[in-house]
């Protein structure tokens, strides 16, 4: 799932973009809503509130072939992300923008700018034109299992919108933002088109779920697509290098080529 568009900060001078990724993987729902011209509050507000601009995610399976039964799919995350940045005129730049990972995955319907902030792992930034990104990250193990359900076991329906960036203007003025949402899954299940065989390396996905947990670089930020890579590999080639302790004598130096090859395909999570 890849979508774009603009967001304003209304007629109150707040505005948004908020995102549930397990939503996007299929294609009947809205996992996306920002804030449009007419937005008149200064809380992210879902529902049928006047201004809000959903945007309709494009996945080949639709929610209804989601489930248990013997022809349905299930479907996890492998990776998703949200990133805005200032389109407007240099007049009516200024106030902040606070990015947010909600840290249970609970959702962030009825987020105001105060509430955000005082959210372990939200950021504040000023707004440029520089791309300001949302990571995902796991943070139980059901968010690194197959789903048979697009509502999480944390959300509420139609789904938890956990990640957002949210936007105060300056002296309430309409500012206009750029935004971008993606996500990519793995689906199992009967029907699924064009299978490949998955395998999951007990060792090394437990080395790399360590890093991703700890890392400072999974916070929202504005590092650049190269920096943000190289730190974050860097990093998984760290643990996994601890983490190969069956390779008793050259563990270290061993691994170290083998991550480097095999993490490559990791920074797609990240640009």
């Amino acid at each position: 799932m890849w979508a774009k568009g603009t967001l304003s900060t209304g007629t109150q001078g707040f505005g948004y973009i908020v995102f549930d990724p397990l939503n996007a993987s299929a294609n009947d729902q809205q996992p996306v809503y920002v804030s449009g011209p007419t937005y008149d509050t200064t809380v992210i507000t879902m529902g049928g509130h006047p201004g809000i601009v959903p945007a309709n995610s494009n996945a080949q399976y639709v929610g209804a072939s989601v489930g248990t039964g013997f022809t349905q799919t299930q479907v996890r995350i492998v990776s998703a992300g949200i990133r805005v940045r200032y389109i407007g005129t240099e007049l009516n730049r200024g106030g902040q923008v606070v990015g947010i990972h909600e840290p249970t995955h609970a959702t962030l319907n009825g987020m105001n700018i105060t509430n955000a902030q005082a959210i372990q792992g939200s950021v504040n930034f000023k707004p440029t034109n520089q791309w300001i990104t949302v990571l995902y990250r796991p943070v139980e193990d059901a968010d690194m299992q197959f789903n048979s359900s697009l509502n999480p076991v944390n959300g509420t329906s139609p789904g938890s919108y956990f990640m957002a960036a949210l936007i105060q203007a300056p002296n309430g003025v309409q500012a206009d933002y750029e935004w971008e949402a993606y996500a990519s899954y793995e689906y199992e299940g009967r029907n699924i088109r064009g299978k490949t065989v998955s395998h999951v390396d007990t060792t090394g996905h437990a080395a790399v779920l360590s890093t991703v947990l700890q890392s400072e670089h999974m916070a929202p930020s504005t590092v650049s697509d190269t920096q943000r890579s190289s730190s974050f590999l860097a990093q998984v080639e760290h643990y996994a290098g601890q983490a190969l302790t069956w390779l008793v004598h050259e563990g270290a130096s061993i691994a170290a080529p083998v991550v480097k090859a095999g993490m490559t395909t990791l920074a797609s999570m990240l640009m």
